[in-house]
């Protein structure tokens, strides 16, 4: 049944890659899960940032509760051998590129994202009877660049919608398929991206006195930077800085660095990217550059730090419903977008959801491939659509009623699936 809901979505073998759209009625993500079955209760808004969707349900006067999730995909090709694999291509300008033809597919679960939430909003939906509220579902583009919330929020999203007093995302996991892990406070880093360019003077190889090699700069500043973590990030907290490289001319007039600095506190956030930049510019000044350095702030994106009053009470609204399935979330240093969707400082909720079934997980670890599925970014990323599909949207349901001040009253797998409340 699970399976039949997906292929039936249509959602898999189609997306659009970061802020691309495709305007085809039957091509198109955003198009889909703007259109799916009871519509007609929602108020509809497309184009949101992009190819964003919200979709708002009225339902009497309470609370106001949005459901977020993510719908871009990746050029990468889906390896995986099932019927809904994405077969798609499309040309592919992220990041700059130049735009050759190339296969695509929903990534990190986005698929299973947005059939989750369609199919809970439907539920949600055909149970109006249980619950008074109202319910946003937000479908995100560009996630994967990091600009897709910013850009709804930027498109006025708090004009076009009610002011919602929750927000709740989930997100999968590749272990323990239908388990569900969550935790109070940080949960997901913050990320910085900087693309750094230093100055020196450039010359011929063959006089290399009079010159300044900017590789030997770049890594006076790379050492330096190594510093910041041992000496200026208090223990306990975590600071990761990573260095992609510079030029490889002979003796250039510039070299290019690429910085990702990673921090859960805000505090420990300033002291990182304070040092940093002091870094780059004490070493640069030590050289007597033509000129200062150019910082260009790529990427920023704020930690999702998790309410903690409304996790312990989802937590058990979860385990009410899903007994010895709940379990602590793990926190990662990967990042998101979702505190953008925090309007006027909302408190929000993000949790994981397990998609790998368990005996695929301990055959393929016992095969020494358990990297081919452990990245979200993986070709061959397969969630067990039963355990995983049921669960997320059962999940999602449990939560929206948890946050609207309502009891969840447990339907069927085929009910759940189908979204017949």
């Amino acid at each position: 049944m699970a399976q039949k809901r997906i292929e039936e979505a249509n959602i898999s073998g189609y997306g659009e890659i970061t802020f691309q759209f495709r305007p085809e009625p039957t091509g198109s993500t955003a198009r889909l899960s703007a259109e799916p079955p009871g519509r007609e209760v929602f108020d509809v808004i497309e184009n949101v940032g992009g190819h964003g969707t919200v979709g708002v349900l009225r339902n009497g006067a309470g609370k106001i509760v949005l459901v977020y999730v993510e719908m871009d995909a990746l050029p990468i090709l889906e390896e995986v051998g099932l019927p809904y694999a994405s077969k798609v291509r499309m040309r592919d300008i992220l990041d700059g590129r130049d735009g050759e033809d190339a296969p695509f597919m929903h990534t990190c679960g986005h698929d299973m994202h947005t059939v989750t939430l369609v199919v809970a909003a439907n539920c949600l939906s055909a149970a109006r009877e249980r619950w008074i509220g109202t319910l946003i579902r937000l479908l995100k583009p560009a996630k994967e660049c990091g600009g897709g919330a910013k850009a709804m929020v930027g498109h006025r999203l708090d004009e076009w919608i009610p002011l919602p007093i929750i927000s709740l995302a989930q997100h999968i996991v590749t272990p323990g398929a239908g388990v569900l892990t969550l935790r109070s406070g940080p949960v997901l880093s913050a990320l910085d991206s900087w693309h750094v360019r230093v100055f020196v003077r450039g010359g011929h190889g063959s006089d290399p006195e009079r010159c300044v090699d900017p590789i030997v700069l770049a890594a006076h500043i790379l050492v330096r930077l190594q510093s910041v973590i041992s000496r200026e990030v208090p223990p306990g907290h975590v600071a990761v800085i990573f260095h992609a490289g510079t030029k490889d001319n002979i003796v250039p007039d510039l070299a290019d660095m690429s910085l990702s600095m990673r921090t859960y506190d805000s505090s420990v956030r300033e002291t990182v990217l304070d040092a940093v930049k002091r870094v780059i510019e004490f070493g640069c000044e030590a050289s007597e550059p033509p000129r200062s350095p150019f910082i260009d702030m790529v990427k920023e994106l704020g930690p999702v730090i998790n309410n903690e009053d409304l996790i312990e009470r989802l937590r058990s609204s979860f385990e009410d419903a899903f007994a010895g399935e709940v379990k602590v979330m793990d926190r990662s240093m990967s990042c998101e977008g979702f505190p953008y969707l925090a309007l006027n400082s909302i408190p929000y909720v993000y949790w994981n959801l397990g998609c790998i079934n368990h005996n695929l997980w301990y055959k393929t670890k016992s095969n020494n491939k358990l990297e081919e599925i452990l990245s979200h970014h993986s070709s061959k990323l397969a969630p067990d659509l039963y355990s995983s599909l049921e669960r997320g949207i059962d999940a999602l349901v449990v939560a929206a009623l948890s946050s609207l001040g309502k009891t969840w009253i447990k339907p069927t797998s085929t009910t759940a699936i189908d979204g017949q409340g």
